[in-house]
């Protein structure tokens, strides 16, 4: 329970929310029973999580030009509000400088904790740049995936397999 509090308070921190907010992102008395989503959980090709909008629509036209499905958040925060909707095996670009300087790859590490696992830092810094972290199935360029992968994978499994 311990591990999943850390992941809380790091999402709390990364939202901006005070820790001591009483904001519904703590998880709730168990439940007798879970009820499976009604609908299908969407699988896009990819994800992009990135504040600068001309590298939004330069991925959202290059998307539509080679008929890739792209979802595209401008925020974390945008994201965490929607990825009820995702399959946590979608390929995820995060940006490494979000909005309000909030780091990508610990937006990254939170995901991951919370189930997402094929995640990768798109940043201009060079992989050398960071240290290294677990979490991360790579780091790559601004160059939207399908540009520099062929075929473009629907996903690439878990990181530690």
């Amino acid at each position: 329970m311990k591990s999943k509090m850390n992941t809380w308070s790091r999402l709390k921190n990364i939202l901006g929310v005070p820790l001591n907010s009483p904001v519904a992102l703590e998880p709730g008395p168990p439940t007798e029973k879970v009820t499976p989503p009604a609908t299908p959980l969407e699988k896009p090709h990819c994800i992009l999580i990135d504040d600068d909008s001309l590298i939004q629509m330069a991925w959202e036209s290059s998307a539509n030009d080679h008929q890739v499905w792209l979802e595209s958040f401008s925020s974390a925060e945008a994201f965490f509000q929607a990825m009820h909707r995702f399959d946590k095996s979608t390929a995820i670009y995060l940006d490494s400088r979000l909005e309000n300087g909030q780091p990508g790859e610990e937006v990254a590490r939170v995901l991951y904790e919370m189930g997402f696992h094929n995640l990768r830092l798109a940043t201009a810094f060079p992989p050398d740049f960071f240290e290294p972290m677990a979490w991360l199935k790579e780091i790559v360029g601004k160059e939207p995936p399908w540009l520099t992968q062929s075929p473009l994978k629907e996903s690439d499994g878990d990181v530690n397999e």
